[in-house]
């Protein structure tokens, strides 16, 4: 497709409308203007022409001599050049005492001769190639040899001014038009400028360089979009840093494991004593080890699933909160003992049930419960509260713990996002649950502070108070 940029569409759709509009006003101007100057000039002469047919027209004037006389003195000759017609239409006299033999007669002539009013008018080229306007009038028969008399003025300097006027008016619609042309290019120099270093800044962001920045330099709208972008590539540059730190956290966090189950395989096959306790102890480690692969494979395949079709798949029946909860802590009892901490959760004896995804609602409990422990000194209590009432089921895992600090807390729940980098983790756990919690309808909020501790609520519907 043919590129087309801003200032060619500006200068389509903007410029050539309104040099179009322009030359349409000045070409009705110039209509406007010869149409009042003529009106004037024939009204003038039609005035004229009425005098002097009313004075030949009197008792006063009896014959043909007379009306020589009068046309021969027209006081008015400096203007008009006043004609006696014969009946063929020569000319046998003018007031300025000179005239031609003229093989045609007049157009206005002819027309006054024809026509009921017995008058008749013309406009254009005369005789001696001068622009010329001219009335004739039929006269009584009591003049007859003087067939008509011929009122004619010249429209030269009436057409000069009338271009003159005109240019003047051309010459304003020009200046409006370049006046039009500058401010509105420098408007659009106002907007293309700046999109071509946007563009550029995008050219460098895709390119992987994030700490380009663009200097807004005006406060509007692409001012706006340069903050905007510039934000989009900060966030990026964020995002980037987590994912490389991610890719290296899931590396080690991976091999760790690995290298540990390995070794531990090695080492039980040169035992012989199954019964003994470093082979015991070995196979609680690879247990424990692959258990933990097992976790990280599955968040990176939630990950991905969220990444491919934007949510997880879900099945929804009713669940009771209560047992789910339970299985988490029972879970985590024997780690929290073995870490010298503290698990507190009292089990409410009744049910309380949302409608929800049994595995997938497990899968949270266990995530939040496990940060709150990750996250907690020796010597720590987290606890486990449940409250609900007709419409909300609510959860909270409060810890004592190392806490967020509040730079990272707008970003604790974005994937890969870690806010104590020395606790091992992938970083994407937190914002599956989030996305698990949002698709249940409810609320994962989180409050922190840092070297005090945490409290995640998780809040759900009451069952039957949405259909999901």
């Amino acid at each position: 497709m043919h590129r087309i940029t801003i200032a060619k569409k500006w200068m389509l759709y903007t410029v050539l409308p309104v040099a179009l509009i322009l030359t349409t006003v000045v070409i009705l101007a110039y209509i406007g203007i010869r149409s009042y100057y003529y009106n004037e000039a024939s009204n003038y002469l039609s005035n004229k022409a009425n005098v002097l047919y009313r004075e030949v027209n009197s008792d006063s004037v009896k014959n043909s001599v007379q009306v020589s006389e009068i046309v021969a003195t027209y006081e008015e000759k400096e203007k008009i050049e006043l004609m006696s017609l014969d009946s063929t239409g020569r000319v046998m006299s003018t007031s300025s005492g000179f005239y031609m033999d003229f093989t045609e007669p007049f157009p206005d002539f002819e027309s006054a001769v024809n026509s009921s009013s017995s008058r008749g008018s013309y406009t254009g080229i005369g005789q001696n190639g001068e622009r010329i306007m001219a009335i004739s009038l039929v006269l009584p028969e009591k003049v007859s040899e003087v067939r008509a008399l011929r009122l004619v003025i010249s429209i030269e300097q009436i057409d000069d001014q009338i271009l003159k006027l005109t240019g003047f008016v051309l010459l304003g619609a020009v200046a409006l038009l370049f006046i039009f042309f500058i401010a509105g290019l420098s408007f659009v120099r106002s907007i293309t400028l700046p999109l071509k270093n946007l563009s550029k800044v995008a050219t460098t962001i895709a390119s992987g360089d994030f700490d380009y920045r663009i200097q807004p330099k005006s406060n509007d709208e692409i001012g706006d979009l340069c903050i905007s972008v510039n934000n989009m590539a900060e966030e990026l540059g964020k995002t980037d840093k987590m994912q490389n730190e991610f890719i290296s956290s899931v590396s080690h966090e991976l091999r760790t494991p690995l290298t540990a189950i390995q070794g531990w395989i090695e080492t039980l096959g040169s035992l012989k004593d199954t019964e003994s306790v470093e082979y015991k102890n070995g196979m609680k480690i690879i247990a424990s080890e692959t258990t933990r692969l097992s976790t990280m494979v599955e968040e990176l395949l939630d990950f991905s699933r969220i990444r491919r079709s934007g949510s997880l798949s879900m099945t929804f029946e009713e669940v009771d909160v209560v047992a789910e909860l339970t299985e988490a802590y029972l879970m985590f009892k024997q780690r929290v003992a073995a870490e010298d901490k503290i698990l507190e959760y009292e089990e409410p004896e009744e049910i309380i049930s949302v409608c929800g995804d049994r595995y997938r609602l497990k899968q949270v409990f266990v995530n939040i419960i496990d940060n709150a422990i990750k996250y907690s000194e020796a010597e720590t209590t987290v606890s486990i509260k449940l409250d609900h009432d007709e419409d909300w089921v609510s959860i909270r895992i409060i810890d004592n713990g190392k806490g967020i600090d509040s730079k990272d807390m707008p970003y604790i729940k974005n994937k890969f996002s870690r806010a104590d980098h020395s606790v091992k983790g992938s970083g994407i756990g937190l914002a599956v649950a989030n996305e698990i919690v949002a698709l249940h309808k409810g609320e994962l909020d989180i409050k922190s502070e840092k070297g005090v501790g945490t409290v995640v609520t998780i809040k759900l519907p009451a069952f039957g108070r949405y259909e999901i």
